[in-house]
């Protein structure tokens, strides 16, 4: 026989990745609340991650900052850009200094014969 009950609402569309991974980060660690998101063209995604991620976990160490980088680049972008989310406690300086680093990374690629677009904060 029918159930009378009715039916359910249809879900949400599940959070972007780069959403999942600041969701994640947020229920882990309830300090981490202040997030800037960039667009970094993608030609120099490998100044922010260097060889094996080096540069990145260098900047992490320093910082005290998380720094999430999705490499694919966003749809229908031109040229081609990745986003990038740097994560702090919220009420200190880290977030800061990590964009001051990630700003100077790609400034200097871009003089030594690069391509950059200013793509800031969202």
């Amino acid at each position: 026989h029918d159930d009378p009950s009715p039916s359910p609402s249809p879900s949400p569309p599940p959070p972007s990745p780069m959403e999942a991974w600041a969701q994640r980060c947020r229920s882990k660690v309830r300090q981490l609340d202040r997030t800037v998101n960039l667009r970094i063209p993608q030609a120099h995604i490998e100044l922010i991650v260097g060889r094996a991620g080096t540069v990145l976990r260098g900047i992490q160490s320093r910082t005290g900052a998380r720094v999430k980088v999705l490499s694919n680049p966003e749809l229908g972008s031109d040229p081609p850009v990745c986003a990038v989310a740097v994560v702090g406690p919220r009420g200190n300086d880290s977030v800061d200094r990590a964009l001051r680093e990630i700003e100077r990374l790609v400034a200097e690629g871009s003089r030594v014969g690069g391509m950059w677009t200013n793509y800031g904060p969202d």
